[in-house]
This record gives C-alpha cells, structure tokens and sequence, in this order.
C-alpha cells in the first residue's frame, strides 16, 4: 500500500518482498527523486517485482541519479549499525561514497548503452557494522530499460564472497573452490507481458542462449524456443498467466544448445487492479543437484543393498547414547543378534562390549569429531553364549549436520581374525625362516635402526658387496660399504622404515669395491619392511639378485640389433610390406628409388607394372607358393625391372616373411630388396670366365695326378726306406754295444779308471743313438695321419699314461691333479705319445730338491670364433726363459746340456707334429725356478 493523503492505494507489484517489501510500501517516496510509487514507470515496476520476490542477493540503480533499491537477500550485506535502512531510496553517489569512484564509471558506462559486465571476487571495502570493512564482491551490473527500450538503470546482482576469498587463500590447492565459485553464478532472469514477448533478460540470458541484448527483444516465447520447448513450457506459463506463482524444473530446451537441468519459478507480475501485464521468470542452473538427485535415487537402493551385503562389517550410531540406526548382516552375525536391536543403545545390545574400551572410544570421537581407526584390534564377543575373541580392522567416523556438529557415528569394522591368526603363525616361520637364510640362493640381509645396521646377511649377499658377513653385521651400512654413499640406497631404506611401504627395482646399478677394484653390477632387489606383533616397523628385509649377466646379454642384442639396422643400411637394402586385405605394398625409401616410384604407397599392380613381362610370372608364382598353406612360409624372387624415372633395366632379388593370423590365414609379408644388377653382371662374365678356366683346370687336374700318382710311390719308397734304414742303423750300434760289453768284460782285471769312463761314454753314446733312431721312426710315423679319427676320452688316456710311468713317478715321488678332461675325436696311439711326452717332459725337467707337482686340466675357449678344449699341462719344475718358447718345438733342439738331462731334442717335436694333425695348436709359458704350463688347443 501506498498512502496517499489518508487514502492506501493498493500496489501489488510491492506486495511481499519481506522487510524490503514493507519498507518500500512505508517508505516516504514524495521526497524522493522517483516520486509517488503509482506514478512509476512500468518497468521500474517490473524490476522491483522481481527484485522482492527473489531469494538471490540484487540491487537496482534507477534512473540517472541511481535511486537505490534493494532486496531482503541483499539485507545482510549492508550489516547492523550501516547503510541499511538509510540507503532505500538514497542517490547511489551519496549511499555509496566510499566506493562510487569504482562503481559510478561503470553504472554511467552501461546507462549511456554499454553491455552488461561482471566482476568475481572484487574487492570493494563499504561502511557496515560502524567501521569501514573489507569486503569481496562477485556481482553482474546489466542494463534495464524503460519501455522505450533505452537503459534506464542497472540491475544488480551480487553475492559477497569475503568468506570464499578468504577460504580460497586457504585452500589455493583444493577443488572445494571450484564448487565455491559455482555457488556466485547468477541467475538467468527475463520478463515476457502479456502476449508472451519478451520485453528484458539479464546477462545470464543471453549467455546461455548466446544472443545480444536487442535481439530477442519483441520475439515471442514461440518464436524463440520452439514448438516443442513451448509445448513443454506451455501448461506452467498458463498457470502464471492466470496470476499463479509457478516453479517447476525442466530440461534446457534446444534453442540453448547444451543439456543442463533448469528450476524455472514463473513469478505473474499484475497491474494495481490485479491484471496480470506478465511474467517474470527466473531460471536456475540446478545440473549438478539434478544429476546427483537422480544419481541418489538410481543409488540408493544399490547402496542399501551394497551395505546390507557388504563384505565388512557396517553399523550407524546416532546419539552420545550411541544408538543403533543401521547394522548389516555381518555386525549383527558378529554380535550374534538379530534386526530386534535396531533403535537399542549399544551398551544394551551387546553387553559384553562395556568391558572393551570401544564405548569409551566412540563417545571420545563423538565429542572430539575426529576420526579413529585400529588394526588387528581384538574384541570381545559372546555369540549364543561362547565368550570369543575376534580381531577387526575399524574405523569410527563422526558424520557432522550442516551446523558442523556430530549427530552420529559410522562405524566400518573388518573381521580380520583368520588373517591374524595366519600373521601370528607366519611370523613365527619368518623367524625360523631367518634363522636358516644363509643357504639361499639370493642375497639377504636384515637392516634395522636409524642408522641402518646390519643385523643379519647370508653369505651371497656378503660376496656381492665383496667382503664377508662377519665384515658387515653390526655395522652400519655406509660405514660397512662406504662406497654406496651417494647412490641413494640408504635413502631408500630409511623412506620404507618411515612409511611401512615396500620398495622394488628391477634393474638397479650399483657400484661396490671387490679386491681393491670398483665393480659395476645390474641387480634386482626389494626391501620389505618387517612388523612385530603390534604393528610397529622393526626392521628391513633386504632381498638382492645379480642380474648383470642378464643385463649384458640384453644389451648384446640391442647392440647387435643395431649392427643389424646398420647392416641394412650398408647392404643398401630396401625395405617393403605388403597387407594382404588392402592389397596395399609399403615400400622404403631406399626401395622407391630402385623403382623410380614418388609415393611410398603402391598396389601390386602397379609393382608388377615396372618388371619386365618375362620375370611376371615367376615373380607371381613366387608370392603364391609363399602364401599357400603348408608352404615354408617364405617369398624369394629374382627379376628384372624398369625404373619408372630413369627408363634404366636393373635386376632386383626380393626376400619376405609371411605372417599369419591365428586361423593360419596370411595377413602380411615383409621382406628386403636388393639391387644385384652389378653383381649379376659380374657372375655373368665370371661365369665365362670360369667355363674358360675349367677346360683348363681339368687338363691342369690330369697332370697334377700324374704329379700325385708319381708322389705317392715316392712316399711308398720312402716309408720303407725308413723302415730299412732304421733296421740298418740299429744293426751296428747293436753291435758296437755287444762287442764293447764283450771287450769289457775280458779286460776288466786290466782296467783303471780312465779306461772304465771310456768304455762307459761309449755305451751312453750308443744308447743315445738308439733313442735317437726310434724318434725320429715315431716322428714319421706321427706325420702320417690315420685313415679316420675316433672318439677318445682323455681321461683314460691319461690313465693308460700314468700306469706306463709309474715307476718315474714313484722315483720322483710326483703328484698328480687330474681335472675332468673331454672326449674329442682324435688318433688314439698319437695321442698316447703326446701326453707321455709332455709328462715325462714334466717329471725329467723337475727341481732337484722339489718333489713335482703336475696339473692337468681342460676348459673350452673361443679364439678367432672357433671354439677349442684347451687341455693344460702345468708343473712347478725348473722352467725355462719365454724367449724359447717357440724354439723348444724345433727338431733337436735342447736348452740344458745332456749331463744334465737327458734327451733326443725330439720329444717336443713329436708333440707339435700330433697337435697339429689334430687341427690344433699348442704354445707353452714358463717362468724360470717356477715351472712351466703347455697349452694344448684341439677344435671343438
């Protein structure tokens, strides 16, 4: 009402609006700017309906002084002890002079036709509660016009947001601030009269609908949504129409292009009379409430359902009295009751729980509101009428009421018992287990205290880090293996002392000193923290690999891969695919090229296009021998083609690889193609070459056997010439040996000294000869090779040649150390001289004062990419200068005078001679006064 005289005049478009409603009704407009409320214009009217009936903070600057005019949301912004009520009706310069020098440019800006603007979180200190304040400000100012369409004021819409500035500074990071700002958007808001057009919308409006602020200006509701969106809208517009506030929710239509969730509230704006002359409409952003509303619904019935059925233990406790809401099957299997104590107080439910600390605990959360959490906690229970006792993980978590104050309990419990019980029983053979640790094949160590001491270590792990166990334990770890400082193993260590989380690497480098040198290993390795029985980190279990081998190896083949892509790329070889679907070839630059083709892209037809038409065929029959079943699965071709560029003829050999799917159907081939036209060439003339050369290679061939022939009855001849020249040579020195003995032993009452030495030189001399005569007989025979070699096992080889030297070595008082020695194809008898020679020569070149010690073993060495048994034979005698270590295998040769040691000069000879019949070689290393070691190398 507004009075007039002693006459109330009716104005509804006032009526409501709360506190701001009955102060406008009440306020003394005469002596205001705008004059008597009845003689406001139409859309001040409008705007001041809306403005009252809005729960959301606004305000209104009208007409050029500004006019303040604001609603009872807005209230609480101004304070106690400020503006309010004093600002209703006031000019915006003097009810807002400490911020007009920031708000009046903007409030002129948007009356002379600016757009609307909007500021978030925009400091504006104002006068309230007595004192000037710091205040934050997220607000919109929009134009509204009068009914000519021109601005005539600005329409505020605003929420403080000092509380969410200052909670954002706090929780920069956290993205509750998000869902803070969300809470500051405006409100879409419009206004349509009486024939539905629309005469004003706010910013909002034209945001979501993404118009200006002129263009939906006359349109009607029709026009603008749509058919189907007006059928929608329809039925609550008439409501409104016929003077019903109408609030319903509502999909966006179409014309909006998105897809939120609307809260429409259809406020009918009547004239004095009660006409109503339109609608004001006032739109809500509620997707998000919407969403989770039918989230919540579509949920809640699985979330009982899940709850009920939840493998855990779930109750809900309202109340310091702590009474039962909501019990599952399993906590009310667990207190070993039914449904019937739902709304009892838990003291009265489960008696036997007064004696456990639990009631204590929850009524300290429920006061406290924080959380509290066990594990492996036992409990108490007596289940029809058994005292037992079971261990739960739980948590007591307070639920708050939106005053921020406890009402209620969540208690989330997990029967642990068999895993406890299993826990209890494992740490008992973890500790047995550790006792036995050191016959593992791994390396393990214990680790416990901040400065990460060695408790326990098995003697793998000692050897990795190259020291012994009794080196390492109770000693710290940087202190026992100072090396590792830097390497960030002790960081490590500590992070899972701290957290309880294990630590796993699978490929670690670490460097540790073995021998005085540094050594770099690729390990594998964990660290697992160890408990005791409540819970607490004791310690750290240390589990350790060596995988360098492994390591090495793959880095080989990557290496060797490499060599590989370097290989194709110094063979010059192009590189091809064809998919057998697409019919589609994927060729290589380099491959191009050789075609004279621009795209790497091309079809078989196309490929085929460019060989000449002889090699078609082949090169077809070629693709189809590999892709039929049973085939090996391999395309090779070679053919001749025409470089689509150069017009030149080359010859091209193809290689590919068929791929099959699972069904054994070809999917792809991929190969290689090389450019063998110079080759080719070459072979062909090489090849005339060569049938020029065989003709007469042939006629070569028939003298060279002739030559052979003629060779072989000279090696016949010779071979018995040796035979009779051996016998011929023995005969005399047999005879110069009896009759020397004979002579000897007539004239031996005569003899003196001299005369005995003579005669003894010549015996010496004679029996030297005759050594001599049969090396040189086993020397030719060891350069003729048997017809075929046969499987020999040295080990009873060198059995057979300890037995025919037992008395030398029984005399020499000799050891000998037999290692595992191999089965190699060789000539059995040359073989038997080899070894007797190379131990005699061990046990006859011994030191005088030193009983000889003999080594023989055999390992298995690559040399030049062939691989030998190296067979060694190591004495510890007399040894000999290096220099002479080729020398020694020379016929006759000799480094120590024959009244030191006997000999021929032949033996090493002979060695040599069956080393190499064998296809192998021998060298020998010797130090002098230390001994000497002959490196026998037979191929593999």
């Amino acid at each position: 009402m507004q009075e007039t005289g002693r006459k109330k005049i009716p104005l509804p478009f006032l009526q409501g609006g709360g506190e701001m409603g009955e102060k406008m009704r009440n306020h003394n407009w005469s002596q205001s700017l705008v004059g008597e409320p009845e003689n406001w214009p139409q859309n001040l009217r409008i705007y001041l309906s809306l403005l009252l009936n809005s729960r959301f903070p606004m305000f209104l600057f009208w007409g050029p002084e500004s006019i303040c005019f604001y609603n009872d949301a807005y209230r609480p912004s101004l304070g106690d002890n400020g503006k309010h009520p004093g600002i209703l009706g006031m000019p915006g310069k003097e009810a807002w002079p400490e911020i007009w020098d920031f708000i009046g440019p903007l409030i002129q800006k948007i009356l002379e036709g600016g757009e609307a603007i909007w500021y978030e979180d925009q400091y504006l200190p104002i006068f309230r509660n007595g004192q000037m304040e710091d205040v934050y400000w997220t607000f919109s100012y929009s134009p509204v016009t009068d009914e000519s369409g021109n601005p005539a004021g600005v329409f505020v819409t605003c929420t403080e947001t000092t509380k969410s500035v200052t909670s954002f500074r706090q929780l920069q990071e956290s993205e509750s601030y998000l869902e803070i700002l969300s809470n500051t958007v405006p409100a879409m808001i419009f206004y349509v009269d009486k024939d539905q057009r629309y005469r004003s919308y706010n910013q909002r409006f034209m945001e979501w609908f993404n118009v200006g602020s002129k263009e939906v200006i006359g349109k009607t509701v029709l026009e603008f949504v749509g058919e189907k969106a007006y059928q929608m809208v329809f039925p609550h517009l008439s409501r409104a129409y016929n003077g019903e506030q109408e609030q319903y929710e509502m999909r966006s239509p179409a014309r909006m292009n998105d897809n939120r969730w609307l809260r429409i509230v259809y406020t009918p704006h009547k004239s004095e009379e009660g006409e109503v002359l339109g609608v004001i409409v006032h739109a809500t952003d509620i997707t998000e409430r919407k969403e989770s509303e039918i989230a919540l619904r579509e949920s809640e019935e699985r979330i009982r359902t899940l709850i009920e059925e939840a493998p855990i233990a779930i109750c809900f406790f309202t109340g310091r009295e702590m009474k039962i809401e909501l019990a599952n099957r399993l906590t009310l299997e667990a207190w070993g009751k039914d449904h019937s104590v739902i709304g009892m107080r838990l003291e009265d439910a489960v008696p036997s729980m007064q004696h456990d600390p639990y009631l204590s605990i929850l009524d300290k959360v429920f006061t406290s509101g924080e959380t509290f959490s066990d594990i492996a906690a036992p409990v108490q229970l007596i289940v029809n009428g058994i005292p037992t006792t079971r261990y739960y993980n739980y948590t007591f978590k307070p639920l708050l009421n939106d005053s921020g104050e406890v009402y209620g309990i969540l208690d989330m419990a997990v029967d642990v018992t068999e895993q406890v019980l299993v826990q209890q029983r494992i740490e008992e053979s973890r500790r047995e287990l550790l006792s036995s640790f050191n016959d593992s094949p791994v390396g393990l160590a214990l680790i416990t205290g901040d400065d990460l001491v060695f408790k326990m270590v098995n003697p793998f792990y000692a050897s990795l880090t190259g020291r012994s166990a009794e080196e390492l334990i109770d000693k710290p770890l940087l202190t026992a293996i100072p090396e590792l400082s830097g390497q960030g193993f002790d960081d490590r260590l500590r992070k899972v002392m701290s957290t309880g989380e294990p630590y796993m690497a699978k490929e670690d480098v670490v460097r540790v000193m073995r021998n005085g040198e540094e050594v770099t290993m690729y390990i594998e390795h964990t660290y697992q923290p160890q408990r005791n029985e409540g819970g607490d980190i004791i310690a750290v279990l240390v589990v350790v690999m060596d995988i360098t081998q492994q390591i090495l190896s793959r880095h080989n083949i990557e290496e060797k891969e490499a060599a590989l892509r370097n290989a194709v790329e110094l063979a010059e070889l192009g590189t091809w695919s064809l998919d057998i679907a697409s019919k589609l070839a994927t060729l290589s630059h380099r491959h191009m090229e050789m075609l004279g083709l621009d795209s790497p892209i091309a079809t078989p037809e196309k490929l085929l296009s460019i060989i000449v038409e002889n090699d078609r065929q082949k090169v077809e029959n070629a693709f189809y021998n590999a892709v039929k079943p049973g085939s090996e699965s391999r395309y090779e071709a070679e053919y001749e083609l025409v470089n689509e560029k150069t017009g030149e003829q080359r010859i091209v050999r193809a290689l590919g690889q068929v791929y099959f799917d699972k069904n054994m159907n070809p999917v792809k081939i991929a190969g290689t193609a090389q450019d063998i036209t110079t080759q080719r060439r070459t072979q062909f003339a090489l090849e005339a070459e060569v049938k020029k050369r065989t003709k007469q290679l042939a006629e070569a061939n028939e003298s060279l056997n002739n030559t052979i022939r003629e060779l072989n009855r000279s090696n016949t001849n010779l071979e018995e010439f040796a035979h009779a020249a051996s016998h011929d040579l023995k005969e005399p020195i047999r005879k110069i040996h009896f009759f020397t003995q004979h002579l000897k032993t007539q004239l031996n009452p005569l003899l003196q000294e001299t005369h005995l030495s003579s005669f003894a030189r010549i015996e010496k001399a004679t029996e030297r000869m005759v050594n001599l005569i049969d090396d040189l007989l086993l020397y030719s025979h060891v350069s003729e090779r048997p017809l075929e070699m046969e499987s020999i096992d040295l080990n009873q080889k060198i059995q057979n040649v300890l037995d025919d030297l037992e008395l030398d070595i029984q005399e020499k008082k000799a050891s000998i150390n037999i290692g595992n020695l191999p089965v190699i194809k060789g000539y059995r008898r040359q073989l038997q001289q080899l070894f007797q020679n190379l131990i005699s020569n061990a046990l006859k070149y011994s030191k005088a004062d030193v009983a000889p010690l003999i080594d023989i073993s055999a390992t298995i060495i690559s040399n030049n990419g062939q691989h030998y048994h190296l067979i060694m034979v190591k004495d510890n005698g007399i040894g000999f200068e290096q220099i002479y270590a080729d020398k020694i295998f020379q016929m006759f040769t000799r480094l120590h005078g024959r009244t030191e040691y006997s000999g021929t000069g032949v033996g090493l000879s002979i060695v040599k001679k069956v080393v190499e019949n064998h296809n192998g070689f021998i060298n020998a290393e010797s130090i002098p006064g230390q001994g000497t070691t002959f490196k026998v190398h037979f191929p593999v």
